[in-house]
């Protein structure tokens, strides 16, 4: 196999304009799929941004990718399309294996775990992906903390005692809840007491950057220094992108356009992956066996 991957665009340098674009793009770890104009296109092209979640320094495997989501945005409609971690898939010819773990494999064998998890998800959906965002665990927290806290509306309600000796009970009713971003993560991170386990989590996630998005909108934060200062050195290392200050600023007022919103996770669709036992481990295949499936409902989902 060819080991040619797509080389990780690098943060730029900080210069005395630059932080401003490295800043809004921190929260992006967040927000970005209503963020994601890409002011090349001239408007009316398709832009697919990807959104990784992961552990970081300092967590059990910190490289594997603990949220996995593309973003899409086209004229005034966006999408917001989860992949759950268990769909076992070939990861760029390397090996088969769960789809988390190929930004661990890229960094491992790389030093790039977001080309190699960049590539895979455009083999495996059949569409290009023109930028990313990747946020640790810490770096969430902080840059929701850094834009006030957001609010969230829960469709159920979620009991999870899991967590209890790191974070305490994870106890909310259905309805609108006041998060901080440590709220926010745990929250995020719990799947085990619910329904659909990762389904109903990914649904959770895909709640809290639409609460995020809102956040980002009603602080106005290009018209705030201070803010934009805040969100800035609360991301610091802890958030990459290859977003330019450019893309950032376009996509920032683009956002304010953006009429419907359409959030679905590829194991909400019925008929599209079912379970399967591999080597002892629970995890989901294409039910197609192939992949012809999911890049049909993929391609049809950003053709509006």
């Amino acid at each position: 196999m060819s080991e040619a991957i797509y080389p990780e665009t690098k943060p730029r340098s900080l210069g005395a304009v630059a932080w401003l674009g490295v800043a809004i793009a921190a929260f992006m770890g967040i927000a970005t799929f209503l963020l994601s104009y890409d002011p090349t296109s001239g408007g009316n092209e398709r832009t697919n941004i990807l959104l990784l979640g992961i552990g970081g320094e300092g967590h059990a495997g910190g490289n594997l990718a603990d949220s996995i989501m593309v973003a899409s945005i086209q004229g005034d409609e966006a999408v917001l399309l989860s992949i759950p971690r268990d769909l076992y898939i070939d990861i760029h010819g390397i090996r088969t294996g769960r789809i988390n773990a190929a930004h661990a494999i890229g960094e491992s064998r790389y030093h790039d775990g977001i080309g190699l998890m960049r590539t895979t998800l455009e083999e495996t959906l059949g569409i290009p992906i023109h930028h990313y965002v990747r946020v640790d665990f810490q770096g969430f927290v902080s840059t929701i903390d850094a834009v006030g806290g957001i609010s969230v509306r829960l469709q159920q309600p979620i009991y999870d005692t899991h967590f209890e000796k790191e974070y305490g009970v994870i106890d909310y009713a259905a309805g609108e809840h006041q998060l901080d971003g440590r709220d926010a993560l745990y929250l995020a991170r719990s799947r085990k007491t619910s329904a659909r386990g990762d389904f109903d989590r990914a649904a959770r996630q895909r709640a809290i950057l639409m609460g995020a998005r809102d956040r980002l909108l009603s602080v106005d934060i290009l018209a705030n220094p201070s803010a934009i200062s805040t969100v800035f050195e609360a991301a610091g290392t802890h958030l990459r992108s290859s977003l330019s200050l450019y893309d950032t600023w376009a996509m920032y007022h683009r956002a304010r356009a953006v009429q419907r919103i359409e959030s679905i996770g590829l194991g909400d669709v019925t008929g599209l992956l079912t379970p399967r036992t591999i080597d002892g481990a629970q995890v989901l295949v294409p039910a197609s066996e192939d992949l012809a499936a999911i890049r049909h409902f993929v391609g049809d989902l950003l053709r509006g």
